[in-house]
């Protein structure tokens, strides 16, 4: 288009998103900015480009964690021990009141011994925070995370991310890591009303809130079947342990035809991975 193009974001965003292709410079809110042609808002770049669910460019991955921050982040968790590494985010802001699951909900799929557990998360609700110790396999690293770049660097050495509609889901997705979110029913318009996969981050399967219910009933068995598919996952994995959990999914147009999204879609990919499965995953 021959624009020098500049993107504001938050500060703490600007380690992460730093580089990124097609955009000249990255700058914090309130740093100093030369005289523009043009400006438009983030979130209104779709309809100024007029984009449509086939034409969107997902361009993944385009953010990442500083390589010295990943280099600590690698010193500091060790060795895994042939285990897997998963990131867990079970709750939003405290006033996100349906964006929270609740530690207990994952209590069975923290019992596995064959996984260490990664609280990603900078929230935790002192109830839940007292109730950790129960869990010898998940780690809080709630103090360390300083900014997205401490969290991007964590989540860059996890082979799988569960979390709840957070910016944490997005950062993940950018990044190109496999990750499983969980929405409320009405969520956010960018992730669509139905299917499990969204064009916007294609290693990201998608957990829904079948119908609104006040939040109150809902949580406990979509919790239950987020954590009880990701239990079934790990178990059935044959990769080797530390390389990435490969995800596709396939992705539900608006015109009734699927459009794989990753590869060979999500169900392909699955029973590729796992050939001595009978039947999927419930869910």
């Amino acid at each position: 288009m021959g624009a020098r193009v500049v993107q504001l974001v938050r500060d703490s965003l600007v380690p992460v998103l730093t580089g990124m292709e097609g955009v000249a410079e990255i700058l914090a809110f309130g740093q100093d900015l030369s005289p523009v042609d043009a400006h438009c808002s983030l979130m209104s770049l779709p309809r100024a480009f007029r984009t449509e669910l086939g034409t969107i460019l997902s361009g993944i991955p385009y953010a990442r964690a500083p390589d010295d921050r990943s280099l600590a982040w690698g010193r500091r968790l060790g060795s895994a021990d042939g285990r897997r590494r998963v990131a867990l985010a079970w709750s939003g802001s405290r006033a996100a009141w349906n964006r929270a699951i609740g530690l207990e909900a994952l209590a069975p799929l923290l019992a596995r011994d064959d996984c260490v557990f990664h609280v990603a998360q900078t929230e935790v609700r002192d109830r839940e925070r007292a109730a950790m110790p129960a869990f010898p396999d998940l780690i809080d690293h709630n103090a360390e995370l300083v900014d997205f770049a401490d969290t991007a660097a964590l989540l860059g050495h996890m082979d799988l991310v569960l979390t709840v509609d957070t910016v944490l889901a997005h950062l993940v997705g950018a990044m190109g890591r496999p990750v499983w979110t969980v929405l409320a029913y009405g969520a956010d318009y960018r992730w669509r009303t139905e299917g499990e996969a969204t064009p916007l981050y294609p290693s990201m399967r998608l957990f829904r809130q079948p119908a609104f219910d006040g939040g109150a009933r809902w949580w406990p068995p979509l919790g239950a079947r987020w954590t009880r598919t990701a239990h079934e996952f790990l178990c059935r994995s044959a990769d080797p342990v530390g390389a990435p959990i490969v995800l596709g999914c396939r992705l539900a147009r608006s015109d009734g035809h699927a459009a794989a999204r990753g590869g060979r879609g999500w169900i392909d990919r699955f029973r590729a991975l796992f050939p001595r499965a009978s039947s999927l995953p419930d869910g």
